[in-house]
């Protein structure tokens, strides 16, 4: 089976990580004998015009094994919708008319995300009779943030999107609200579970592990506050990896809470750093106020380890009474008391256990196996 996959965000030279897991899925359906063509418009930043030295247009190669369609280049009018969506569009066009002549009429589209990829592809499909299967992942639905001229598209290119597919139970119902003409299936995201596998590496003292975009949605200050409730000045850390406009703030709050010397900021960091942080921390705790899925929880568990969660849309198809606890969104108390409770029954989390349940769930082999069966029906329908 021939499939072009068009994700609205992949990786790419200046950001390897960001949507990692559309890669992943992308080589765990080549494993299941599936031929997968991906096609990218990959619009750079603008912060990158003076340091950008690859060319811009159309280029093809081999990535990992993978056939990979790039077109790129700038958007110099980022903040305009509807010049955002005509220039992501017309470059598509073009690497779809491309792809077609190289490898011929594929039996399906997969769009990840209808902002841009799945309703810039659909006017493709359309034109060639092909089946269009799109996978939502973003939180603009839930979040109020879909502006009128997205609702507006939506609307009038519902029809043609054949298939949808939604990443979590919570985000099927934010999103039937604006597509509300189509049945939306539940498979969820992928986690490579080779990469992410136990580990030998301990630290000295329990450690608190959090990964995310440092901005206020991720509730990294709520996790520094219940740390400091609970573990200031005890024997505990907390980690915390990542980047964004939020890190001046929380690392002033750490100090004025007293606990400083025992919360570390990595910084931005390298999948290879992010899994070694995983694999030697003993609890992964990540009080979002709001996640469609939440791949870096599945990535915790796949290394055996507990999860602390909030009950915030993703996290509640996860996390369970033997993989970890889901607490309130915002409740410093409740989040404390978890931490402490699963620091002091921490044997009774069996790593063995955790990491079982997360493949059979959310391992390639799993996940792609669904996808093959949903593909067949799509094609066979």
């Amino acid at each position: 089976m021939k499939i072009f996959v068009v994700p609205s965000w992949y990786p790419d030279d200046d950001n390897p990580i960001r949507g990692i897991f559309f890669k992943e899925q992308v080589h765990a359906l080549k494993k299941e004998g599936m031929d997968v063509i991906v096609l990218y418009p990959e619009i750079w930043s603008l912060k990158t015009l003076r340091k950008q030295k690859q060319k811009t247009g159309i280029s093809y190669r081999m990535e990992e094994g993978i056939k990979t369609y790039r077109f790129k280049g700038y958007n110099f009018i980022p903040r305009v919708p509807s010049v955002s969506y005509r220039i992501y569009k017309e470059r598509l066009k073009k690497l779809f008319s491309m792809a077609i002549q190289r490898e011929g009429v594929p039996d399906l589209i997969h769009a990840h995300s209808l902002i841009w990829g799945g309703l810039a592809v659909s006017d493709l499909t359309a034109a060639h009779g092909i089946p269009l299967v799109v996978t939502e992942h973003s939180s603009v639905f839930g979040r109020g943030l879909v502006k009128p001229y997205h609702q507006k598209l939506i609307k009038n290119k519902a029809e043609r999107i054949h298939y949808l597919i939604a990443v979590s139970n919570s985000l099927r119902k934010d999103l039937s609200k604006f597509v509300v003409s189509k049945e939306i299936e539940v498979i969820p995201n992928i986690v490579d579970t080779e990469f992410f596998t136990f580990g030998n590496e301990k630290r000295n003292r329990f450690t608190f592990f959090s990964l995310a975009m440092l901005n206020e949605n991720k509730g990294i200050d709520v996790l520094i506050r219940a740390f400091s409730n609970k573990f200031k000045d005890k024997d505990a850390e907390l980690l915390i990896g990542g980047d964004g406009n939020e890190k001046r703030r929380l690392h002033q709050l750490a100090n004025e809470l007293g606990v400083g010397k025992q919360v570390f900021f990595l910084g931005k960091l390298s999948r290879e750093k992010a899994a070694s942080y995983m694999k030697q921390c003993d609890v992964f705790v990540l009080p979002s106020r709001y996640e469609t899925f939440g791949v870096v929880y599945i990535e915790a568990l796949s290394c055996g380890k507990p999860v602390i969660a909030t009950k915030c849309g993703g996290p509640e198809m996860m996390v369970n009474k033997k993989n970890g606890m889901l607490v309130t969104v915002d409740n410093i108390e409740e989040l404390s008391e978890a931490m402490s409770y699963i620091k002091e029954n921490h044997s009774n989390y069996n790593p063995e256990t955790i990491r079982r349940e997360c493949v059979n769930r959310f391992g390639e082999k799993a996940v792609a196996g669904r996808l093959k069966n949903y593909y067949k029906g799509v094609v066979e329908g």
